[in-house]
């Protein structure tokens, strides 16, 4: 036993935990009187043998995989049947009663005809086990031992689940195995494990290091020193900031910091303080997340940190706004970007002390010993965008309807400015209220063992894009070692009929993870993949719909604060189209079709510019853009002009004005707020309007960026213009499908000056454009 384990009973069982049988002969196998009929011995052979006999009430499958001893089975009882058979000596239910005591406490043996235990278990993985009380739920739990041990039972082992939960898709399905998660992430062993987890790294990812080329294109990063870096030394008093001027060597190892500010207020570098700053830096003024951030860099054996607070000068605009053009250089140099992932504020730190993990000691009838550890069952977070802790700043509707909460809380993931910080970092470092993520541009991984046999993600993809990689990057490397483990752990060998099978099974989430798709495919079949986002036009709308839910403390911050994943982007396009307040250039037309999709009938631009209205950056709400069919679509627009009026040094950062010119065939209209609808109102014609015919005559539906907006439109008789800029073509043959077009609102007649309300579909005139 260690600290970061609690040894809560030592078994001795007297006689076998596990009915041996031919395994080959599990259709019929003979009465034995070692069967337990609470629990069936905790073994698939025995489960399916008397599940013809007890019947379905007590016994389900959970699966339809053959042979059985691949099913997943879950088997329900009382705590009652397991403590009577607990003293009749069967060694399960010893063991099951051990868990229940951890884990429901006292009240439920005492009151264990009120309770009842459900078991899920397949061989080679760790069980899951529910304690129940008139159908409400009092505990979820895990059994397993660690990754190279034996257990009695083959179906408490090592391998977990690692579904990310109800509604948020099922992938990795499947996670790895499952280890001890230290109780004080200042540990020793904790800091062994991400020295291990970065120089793996180091050593097996030629594309997470700098001055790494690929096919003419850049990949990940060039060697960076920011401006200013806070200088650790070998104990707290040597913190000091110093110019990068002032520093012996070129290039230093470095690690940034990634957090939220909140509304803690320490220490700041300002015009006054900055000269004092570089003398020294008082270690107990810093936030504790910059002190802890501190000790664990130190620790790691890097000289330096980056912190934004500390190495921007907060109260000089010109440095600030330098900075901030600097961002994806800054984040993309660094060694390992450390994430206050859990933390909401400047003084929640890193170093969280989680729970202690339950141990049983067994000794079996032959004298073997081995240890089954026990932890609280959760959804692990598969670190993807659609994160719990982004999810209070979705709208109501879809928080509720479509992403529901499961998994810890993880407040950074929902800001902007970390949006790009995790984007632009090659390394990443969360520390979690449970344990430590690692996030690489190769590979994830995580202390409970979860995510280390993942499935690309959309995160992983959009990380490699933004860094320039190409996809199918571990096959090119023939760096395939967590591809096969992956297939091994599913059950597959390569090219086999179940691997082909499990590809289409587990849909987009395998066919987009090139490396496990190369393993699972026999030699010489084409590796064909899902090129949903293989367009980098619509890798990039994609990008600017995830950073639109991220909340911002200043709406000013909206294009400041992903500046540097424009910039980068840029590199990635390499003919470096014009930026335009979060579009682009060349592929503007299709960039204009967005629309918010939070479901608010509120306007959020306030009374700050933050851009023209026709960017989706000049409000702070969620937006989505409209998709293109699997057909080319028609445009019937043209870009005569676009412009934004900028600052000097950062192009990719605040606008303070833009305009855009457009030709194409247009209509007028007329406003028609629908009773009770909150986002949709129609465009009449002017006859309707006029009262020239006694029925409403509907040109046009218009998904509109604000109601209120509209409904004063209606009500002052306002006209409006349809522009026509598109047709999602989904008949070749006819040329026919989905019409968009932007409605605007004249505010300027001597110039011809309009503004964006909305989006406008479903077009009925077309002959008198």
């Amino acid at each position: 036993m260690t600290e970061d384990t609690e040894l809560i009973a030592e078994l001795q069982l007297t006689r076998a935990a596990q009915f041996e049988s031919e395994k080959e002969k599990y259709w019929s196998i003979p009465a034995h009187p070692d069967y337990c009929c609470v629990c069936f011995n905790l073994d698939p052979i025995v489960i399916h043998h008397l599940s013809f006999i007890v019947g379905a009430e007590r016994i389900r499958s959970r699966s339809e995989l053959d042979p059985v001893v691949m099913n997943m089975w879950e088997v329900d009882s009382s705590v009652k049947d397991v403590l009577e058979a607990a003293a009749d000596g069967c060694s399960s239910c010893l063991l099951l009663q051990a868990s229940v005591a951890a884990f429901g406490g006292s009240a439920v043996l005492e009151d264990a005809q009120d309770y009842s235990i459900s078991v899920r278990c397949q061989v080679e993985r760790a069980m899951r086990v529910g304690l129940y009380r008139e159908e409400k739920t009092l505990s979820e739990y895990m059994l397993f031992v660690e990754e190279g041990q034996t257990s009695p039972w083959n179906t408490i082992a090592s391998l977990i689940e690692a579904s990310a939960g109800p509604g948020l898709g099922g992938y990795p399905a499947l996670g790895g195995a499952a280890r001890v998660v230290a109780v004080d992430p200042a540990s020793g062993t904790c800091i062994d494990t991400i020295k291990k987890w970065l120089s793996s790294c180091q050593l097996e990812h030629p594309w997470c290091s700098p001055h790494k080329d690929f096919d003419g294109r850049r990949i990940c990063r060039t060697a960076y020193t920011p401006k200013r870096l806070l200088f650790l030394g070998k104990q707290n008093e040597d913190i000091r900031l110093v110019h990068r001027d002032a520093l012996a060597m070129t290039n230093p190892e470095y690690a940034a910091l990634s957090y939220c500010w909140g509304q803690v207020k320490k220490l700041t570098t300002t015009t006054q303080n900055l000269s004092q700053l570089q003398d020294s830096v008082s270690f107990l003024e810093l936030i504790k997340t910059c002190q802890d951030t501190a000790t664990l860099v130190r620790r790691l054996g890097i000289g330096y940190l980056w912190v934004d607070s500390l190495c921007i000068v907060q109260d000089d605009l010109e440095d600030w706004r330098q900075e901030a053009a600097n961002m994806a250089s800054v984040y993309a140099g660094a060694s390992i970007c450390i994430a206050a992932s859990a933390g909401d504020h400047g003084d929640s730190g890193l170093f969280k002390r989680r729970e202690t993990t339950k141990a049983i000691f067994v000794r079996d009838i032959a004298g073997k010993e081995s240890t089954i550890f026990g932890r609280p069952w959760k959804w692990h977070a598969r670190f993807d965008w659609g994160e719990p802790g982004i999810l209070g700043y979705f709208s109501q509707k879809r928080r509720t309807e479509t992403l529901p909460v499961v998994g810890e809380p993880l407040p950074l993931l929902g800001r902007g400015w970390a949006f790009q910080e995790r984007l632009l970092s090659p390394r990443i470092l969360h520390f979690t209220a449970n344990e430590l993520v690692w996030e690489c541009l190769g590979h994830m991984s995580c202390e409970c063992g979860t995510l280390d046999h993942h499935v690309t993600s959309p995160t992983l993809r959009d990380r490699r894009s933004v860094a320039g990689i190409p996809p199918d990057v571990e096959v090119r490397f023939n760096k395939l070692e967590r591809a096969k483990r992956v297939v091994q752990r599913r059950g597959a060998s390569p090219g086999s009929e179940l691997a082909v099978e499990n590809l289409f099974r587990y849909g987009p989430a395998i066919m987009n993870d090139y490396a496990v798709h190369r393993v699972m495919l026999a030699p010489g079949v084409e590796l064909k993949m899902l090129t949903e986002d293989e367009d980098e036009a619509w890798r990039w709308r994609s990008l600017c719909e995830e950073y639109s839910r991220r909340s911002l403390s200043y709406s000013t911050d909206r294009l400041p604060a992903m500046a540097g994943l424009a910039a980068t982007w840029a590199d990635v396009l390499q003919e470096r189209p014009a930026y335009l307040a979060g579009l682009w250039q060349h592929s503007l037309l299709r960039d204009l079709l967005w629309k918010y999709d939070d479901a608010l009938p509120v306007d959020r631009r306030g009374s700050e510019y933050l851009a023209p209205t026709w960017s989706w950056a000049n409000s702070q709400r969620s937006v989505q853009f409209l998709r293109i069919t699997q057909h080319m679509p028609q445009y019937h627009a043209s870009v005569l002009n676009a412009h934004c009026e900028k600052f000097v040094d950062n192009p990719y950062g605040q606008v303070f004005g833009g305009s855009l010119t457009l030709v194409g065939p247009c209509f007028t209209g007329y406003v028609y707020v629908l009773p009770g609808f909150v986002t949709q109102v129609d465009v009449l014609s002017p006859r309707s309007h006029r009262g020239e015919t006694a029925s409403r005559i509907r040109l046009a539906i218009l998904i509109a960026d604000c109601i209120p907006e509209c409904q004063s439109l209606a009500q002052g008789h306002a006209e409006i213009l349809i522009l026509h800029v598109a047709t999602d073509v989904n008949d070749d043959r006819t040329g026919l499908g989905w019409d968009r077009a932007l409605a605007l609102q004249l505010v300027n007649e001597d110039t011809n000056e309009y503004r964006r309300i909305g989006i406008a579909e479903d077009l009925k005139l077309k002959d008198d454009w």
